[in-house]
């Protein structure tokens, strides 16, 4: 969920506002965003040797957003957070951008916190990191579904289908 915000965000700067917001980073960056080698002069092959490589390209991360927050507000929107892929970097960001205009705004399915322990754990440290603002989204009453089909397919066809379709998704409306 993070290479299309990022790459969106640098895509209109030019050579030298990109070489700017990536920093010492570009190299590391690159494995993210390969486009930065089509754009930037970057050593050919993989960046060099760094301990901590993560972190470099968590760092890189932060340094773009930072640099992106200071041309003009963004929204970062991230979904799925239970597949786990997102969430080390999401820590890491929300640990370094708390005085930034970078508004995350993340979703995750909390039915699924028992399968994947990951983001049970995680989540926690969210609030520690200073920015946590939680949101509950409950299922659909078997009212608000049929209300729901109705937008979409009128009140004709929701009528004779919200009894089933609330019986197959428990109100849940992106099944």
């Amino acid at each position: 969920p993070w290479i299309e915000p990022l790459q969106t965000g640098l895509a209109n700067l030019s050579p030298r506002e990109l070489s700017s917001a990536v920093g010492p980073y570009a190299p590391h960056l690159a494995r993210l965003l390969p486009d930065l080698r089509e754009r930037l002069p970057l050593p050919d092959g993989p960046p060099p040797e760094t301990r901590g490589d993560r972190r470099w390209l968590f760092d890189g991360v932060v340094r773009v957003l930072v640099h992106l927050g200071q041309r003009s507000p963004v929204l970062l929107l991230l979904d799925d957070l239970q597949w786990g892929a997102s969430l080390a970097l999401l820590q890491h960001v929300a640990q370094h951008l708390q005085h930034c205009r970078v508004l995350i705004v993340a979703g995750y399915r909390d039915d699924e916190l028992t399968e994947r322990p990951h983001l049970a754990q995680a989540l926690p440290a969210l609030p520690r990191a200073g920015w946590h603002h939680q949101l509950r989204l409950p299922p659909l009453s078997a009212a608000a579904t049929q209300a729901l089909l109705a937008a979409y397919l009128g009140p004709g066809l929701a009528q004779q289908l919200a009894t089933e379709v609330y019986a197959k998704t428990s109100g849940n409306p992106f099944f």
